[in-house]
């Protein structure tokens, strides 16, 4: 299994990647594709969200801490009052630091529905509705998000593989697998997975 250094450098040239292709290809602007790439980069560390030991957790959870209040105030009506958003703000930083991480380390075990690619694709939709109201710029994210995601998977694979003694470790096809290990959570994950992709396209044009 690759390591939190080996797995956030993959990532971010992953992420270093995409910001000539938003460029070139999708026309973004330059900021847009500063964040295309920032998401990738952060994405490569979320399959360890079912990691309860060590370092990427602590990382995680903290910069999700940052990052999802500002997802959730910027959705609040132009009218909200700036008390009311405060206290959103303020409520959901302490819900995802305390409460929400309390409830991955129960609900989950290492190298399980986080590591797989449908669990990627989820969560790579979420973020492209919560980005919704940027159009396009919203699916390109969500790519971003895939890619980084999917780049933690094949960095784990390629680990499994020992080269020097010719021997495929144990590990290998736990994490870039379509499956969770459990039937009832693979039906659960592909229906939420569908509709969610249904809600982003209703919601979400192309143009």
């Amino acid at each position: 299994m690759a390591s939190f250094k080996q797995h956030t450098l993959f990532s971010s040239i992953a992420g270093i990647a995409l910001f000539p292709v938003a460029l070139l290809f999708f026309e973004a602007e330059v900021s847009d594709a500063f964040l295309i790439s920032l998401w990738c980069w952060f994405a490569g560390m979320l399959p360890d969200l079912d990691s309860d030991t060590g370092r990427p957790l602590d990382i995680i959870f903290s910069q999700m801490a940052a990052c999802l209040p500002f997802l959730i105030v910027v959705q609040l009506p132009e009218s909200t009052q700036l008390s009311t958003i405060t206290l959103v703000f303020v409520a959901a930083y302490y819900f995802v630091k305390k409460p929400l991480r309390k409830i991955f380390e129960k609900q989950t075990v290492h190298r399980g529905a986080f590591h797989s690619i449908p669990m990627g694709f989820l969560i790579s939709l979420l973020i492209t509705l919560a980005y919704r109201n940027e159009g396009v710029l919203a699916w390109m994210i969500g790519a971003g998000v895939l890619v980084g995601y999917l780049s933690h998977l094949l960095l784990d694979e390629i680990f499994s593989v020992d080269l020097l003694r010719v021997r495929v470790k144990r590990s290998f096809g736990t994490a870039l697998t379509l499956s969770t290990g459990s039937a009832s959570l693979n039906i659960l994950l592909y229906l939420a997975t569908m509709c969610v992709l249904a809600g982003a396209l209703f919601m979400i044009p192309f143009e």
